[in-house]
């Protein structure tokens, strides 16, 4: 079975809004690396792990060195992670928010959703 891997992003949209069992009702497990879980436990540490405690369809997995492409575009340590083990591992979908990611991941041939649409916004003073 090829698994879904979540981002950061998606975590905290979802953990913020009480959600968190949407991603067992939608897809029953989810993996994500232990990167992304050292980015989500970086803020409100105690409160996160229990959220993930009680989530037992989050499955962490250990950070492998990185087999993608050379990167064009600017990701961070847990995106990188998310798109080298979506390849690794055949992922038949990748969840992530950030709009450089998305691009990259869709770039690579890997099925992409988010949780949130970014919209860019142009101020004018």
């Amino acid at each position: 079975m090829h698994p879904v891997i979540v981002n950061n992003s998606p975590l905290v949209a979802l953990w913020m809004l009480n959600h968190l069992p949407l991603l067992r009702e939608l897809y029953t497990e989810v993996w994500t690396p232990q990167e992304v879980k050292k980015e989500f436990l970086g803020i409100a540490p105690i409160a996160r792990e229990d959220a993930l405690k009680n989530a037992p369809w989050i499955r962490t997995f250990p950070q492998a060195a990185p087999q993608i492409p050379a990167l064009p575009v600017k990701l961070n340590a847990g995106e990188t992670a998310v798109i080298a083990l979506a390849i690794e591992q055949n992922a038949r979908l990748v969840i992530i928010d950030e709009q450089q990611a998305k691009r990259y991941a869709r770039h690579l041939g890997l099925p992409v959703k988010g949780t949130v649409k970014e919209k860019r916004v142009d101020w004018c003073y």
